[in-house]
Parts: C-alpha cells; structure tokens; sequence
C-alpha cells in the first residue's frame, strides 16, 4: 500500500500496527483525547537529526500553544521551560545523591541521611528538626566561606584559632 495523500481516520478508527495490534492511534470521540498507545515492549521517540529537540507543547491557556519541555540534543539535558511539579519526588544529581520528596520538603541523600530538611518553620542544615528560622548543626570552616563575614544585628560570631566560625542567636 502506498499512501499519496492524507489520509483520514473517522473518530474511534484506530491507525494499527503490528501482527498483534501492537500500537495504536487513534481519537476517542468519547472522551475526546488523541491516543498512542503501545501494548508490547517500550515505545521510543527518537530524533535522528544531530544536534536536534524533540518538544512537548500544549495548549498556552490563551487559545495558542506553547513548549512546557523538551530535550535538548545539543546539550544532552531535559529542559523545563515552566515550574516543573513533582508530585511524588525525585532523584536528582549524576548519582542519585539527592532525593527529594513531598513530606514537609525533606531534601536527603541516597543514604537517607538527612543533609537538609525544610520545614514549615524553618530550615535545618545537618540538623533534621530546625528549631529556629535556620539553623545550622555542624562547623563552618573559613575554607568554606568564598566572601567576608560580615556582622548580623542580633547575632554573634565566633571565631577560634583553627578558623571555624559560628553563628548563633545572640
């Protein structure tokens, strides 16, 4: 069969394809949505051209359309033009380093370690219940300072000889 011209599939007429009905694409007239669907092994998308994108665009809300994200060929990265909402977490980091999920915004490593957790009343770094608007459990060496320490109104500073340094409440 040679197709020389657009071919048109009434709603609820499925394009098939494969011996066993393998992917199917159709417009369900019932629910009104366009389908793709694959029923035997992973569906691929693939763009062979160098350097090239393969985007994602929905509806802008204001009856045009527009990119939400794409991937990046030339660059190698997913890239979200929008907020992106996680709903149930993510890995994130070249070795799954952190996760994040949506338990009053824990941020944890691979380990389950609490590295940082934010709360609704603060932020805890080393510490996994902040107490106050930010609290730091640990020391800040001057190694890990990149600009000068300046005075905070209200707090002290702390300096010992090996160059750590502290900030509390004063």
């Amino acid at each position: 069969l040679t197709v020389k011209k657009q071919m048109l599939f009434e709603d609820s007429v499925k394009a098939v394809f494969g011996n066993s009905e393998d992917i199917r694409i159709y417009h369900n007239s019932s629910s009104g949505n366009g389908n793709i669907e694959n029923y035997t092994g992973h569906l691929y998308f693939t763009n062979y051209t160098d350097d090239g994108d393969i985007f994602f665009r929905s509806d802008d809300g204001s009856g045009g359309v527009k990119t939400y994200f794409f991937l990046d060929g030339s660059a190698g990265n997913l890239n979200f033009q929008n907020n992106a909402l996680v709903a149930l977490g993510g890995i994130y980091g070249n070795g799954g380093h952190i996760t994040m999920y949506n338990d009053t915004y824990n941020f944890k490593s691979a380990t389950s370690t609490d590295l940082m957790k934010l709360t609704t009343t603060g932020l805890g770094i080393g510490t996994t219940s902040p107490a106050t608007t930010l609290e730091v459990d640990g020391i800040l060496t001057m190694e890990d300072v990149s600009a000068p320490a300046e005075g905070v109104a209200g707090h002290a500073q702390m300096f010992s000889n090996s160059g750590e340094m502290k900030v509390n409440d004063a």
